[in-house]
């Protein structure tokens, strides 16, 4: 679900005093500029060789090649789309390219990524992307790929915009924090319905225009479908995982990570409708007592000024299953 995205104040903290710097010569020698192991011209061939052949593979539907290119859990992402029906087609269309990155001297290695493209539906889109190097010996893949919510782009293409020291940590710490704020109010969204006006993303609920409210409210409208059903008991557990290191752009430190949700649902009959298969291809039609559904859900957030702002959320169920999970790929 695309929306447009929205910001929440933050009292930013004081960072932690500077130390020193080194004055002994082998301190001088350590702090030596150590040989970089990412710079334009690397970034650009990674992009290049992977970005392109993705593309071709998810115009063609060929989720199972995808995962030459992709992590396991933004393979489960994109694979989302799919399941839900709810995204438009990819396109192999792509046009200008953005990247950032902190100068990196060991494994592993990461920058971020902006491409506009279209879909096959011929609408405009951009997507911001982790790429990943984990070791000399192993190839560059996507470990996070989110819509964009904004309009135009995230991402500058700024004389030196490519080589940037990374983010503050404090503030990076920061953002962790209020990704796993939005990752337990996702979860009290499904679980129960209601979000604890505690949460740092509340003032936002109410904005169904904008994410997270929109994707809140279509997690409070499962929890009441599935409070229909007689009997009917929720455990959801939603954490996150796989979080970017924090880049430096010109509008504000960025990270990106993944939230990863299990969904059981148990009740005397749960039922799958033969014509609407509302649980997916892998529930057989019928009555069942128990279903398991997975989510992963990819979000890239950034602090800007005095705000911690949503910049890309995608992502969503993708398989569910009443007894053990199918062969698949993707488990």
């Amino acid at each position: 679900m695309l929306a447009a995205a929205a910001s929440v104040a933050f009292m930013r903290q004081s960072p932690p005093p500077r130390s020193a710097p080194p004055t002994s010569a082998g301190a001088l020698r350590a702090a030596a500029r150590p040989i970089a192991l990412l710079n334009e011209q690397i970034a650009r061939r990674a992009f290049d060789s992977v970005f392109p052949p993705l593309l071709e593979e998810l115009a063609a539907g060929d989720v199972r090649g995808a995962s030459h290119e992709l992590s396991l859990p933004a393979l489960r992402v994109v694979a989302a789309d799919y399941f839900c029906g709810c995204g438009d087609p990819w396109s192999s269309r792509y046009g200008s390219v953005v990247l950032t990155a902190p100068t990196e001297s060991t494994y592993p290695v990461s920058f971020l990524a902006q491409a506009t493209t279209t879909s096959s539906l011929g609408r405009p889109d951009t997507v911001l992307l982790v790429f990943e190097k984990i070791s000399a010996g192993q190839p560059w893949i996507i470990t996070q790929v989110t819509n964009w919510l904004g309009t135009g782009g995230w991402l500058l293409s700024t004389p030196g915009g490519m080589s940037q020291p990374e983010a503050d940590p404090v503030l990076v710490a920061n953002l962790r924090k209020e990704l796993a704020a939005l990752a337990l109010m996702f979860q009290q969204a499904r679980a129960s319905g209601t979000v604890a006006s505690s949460n740092f993303w509340y003032p936002l609920v109410h904005q169904l225009n904008m994410n997270p409210g929109a994707e809140v409210a279509e997690l409070e409208s499962h929890y009441k479908s599935d409070m229909q059903t007689p009997g009917m008991r929720l455990s959801v557990v939603d954490s996150v995982s796989d979080i970017s290191i924090g880049f430096s752009t010109v509008r504000g430190p960025t990270i990106c990570g993944d939230i990863v949700g299990t969904i059981v649902e148990t009740a005397p009959a749960i039922v799958q409708d033969a014509r609407r298969l509302n649980y997916g291809p892998f529930v057989t039609p019928g009555d069942h007592r128990s279903i398991t559904e997975y989510a992963n859900t990819d979000v890239c957030l950034a602090f800007t000024s005095r705000h911690i702002r949503l910049l890309g959320l995608q992502g969503g169920e993708w398989i569910a299953f009443a007894s053990t999970p199918p062969p698949s790929p993707l488990v």
